[in-house]
């Protein structure tokens, strides 16, 4: 057996037969599959005659490699686990008692927004997100009074002539998040539940990115001339099912300022909606920021009527 294996005489004197072209195999596909991972072509002739330079060997092992499901199909990509804001999301869409539909309008749609998920995009805007949600620690915060169920406070920041105003209330609401979120969002229905708005409209929608709202406002004073606002607001959820709205003014070509009336800076705040420990109807909403109302008003009369932006809850939440 020793010699069998040894032997030179059977070492030199076998040469592996070569293919014909005409005898190999060489569909699109094997010569594709093979020529990818370096192996001799079925159709490479070398000797003018026709004849390949491959060998019968060589050709078991391309069709071979040709027929492994490993060489012919591409494994599959993993799929990306959805994050917690996009499921989040997805449950309250699910429970949601209205359509959340977009609304494109004619203003050109924020690129910070596409090709994005829901978790990357709050992430993009999280210093947004964590100045509103520490607004809602009162510490620094003066209690002014507790007016129609709503705890009212005020505080100053450094370097902000206006005042932070911050509204607080209870509500009982079995819709839960979703109801309470498609009431303070539905821009169109505010001047049902506030006196003092003339008209709202949603200029834009991208849920669950973010808003464009426009509103009009009468003011009290017929010596005051009416203001108007336009507000971009943006959508975060937090583990406990909290809901934050971020906000705050923007200026677009699209939508200029009405002559008759006086743009108000809405500086930043919004709403954050947090279900009360131990219920399932029971949530803490509030409603916080800071505004300048611009035209000809005094910053000490801007701040002596501050609470009054906290009062909005009182009205609100009667159409929960």
């Amino acid at each position: 057996m020793g010699n069998v294996c040894h032997s030179p005489a059977v070492a030199t004197s076998y040469e592996e037969p070569r293919l014909k072209t005409t005898e190999a195999i060489s569909s699109p596909s094997t010569t594709a599959a093979t020529a990818s991972q370096g192996s001799p072509r079925l159709d490479e002739s070398t000797n003018g005659g026709g004849e390949s330079n491959v060998t019968v060997g060589q050709a078991r092992r391309i069709v071979a490699e040709a027929k492994s499901p490993i060489a012919a199909v591409a494994a599959p990509e993993a799929k990306t686990k959805d994050g917690f804001q996009e499921r989040t999301w997805r449950e309250i869409s699910a429970t949601a008692k209205t359509s959340i539909a977009e609304v494109p309008g004619k203003i050109k749609r924020r690129p910070s927004s596409e090709n994005i998920t829901l978790d990357a995009y709050s992430a993009k805007h999280a210093t947004m997100f964590e100045r509103l949600l520490a607004l809602e620690d009162n510490t620094g915060w003066q209690f002014k009074r507790e007016d129609e169920g709503v705890r009212i406070y005020l505080k100053s920041e450094p370097g902000q002539v206006f005042c932070y105003f911050k509204g607080v209330t209870d509500v009982k609401v079995d819709g839960g998040v979703p109801q309470i979120l498609a009431v303070l969002l539905n821009t169109e229905q505010r001047p049902k539940w506030d006196e003092l708005c003339l008209k709202g409209s949603t200029e834009q929608y991208f849920p669950p990115f973010y808003k464009y709202a426009y509103t009009k406002f009468t003011t009290p004073a017929k010596i005051i001339c009416p203001r108007e606002l336009m507000l971009v607001g943006r959508f975060r959820f937090e583990e406990d099912g909290s809901a934050v709205v971020a906000m705050q003014s923007v200026e677009y070509p699209e939508m200029p300022i009405d002559p008759d009336f006086v743009r108000v800076n809405f500086i930043e705040g919004g709403y954050i909606v947090r279900p009360k420990p131990g219920t399932s109807n029971e949530f803490t909403i509030t409603y916080t920021g800071c505004v300048d109302p611009k035209g000809w008003i005094p910053t000490w009369l801007a701040n002596l009527v501050a609470p009054k932006q906290a009062l909005t809850l009182a009205k609100v939440k009667k159409f929960f």
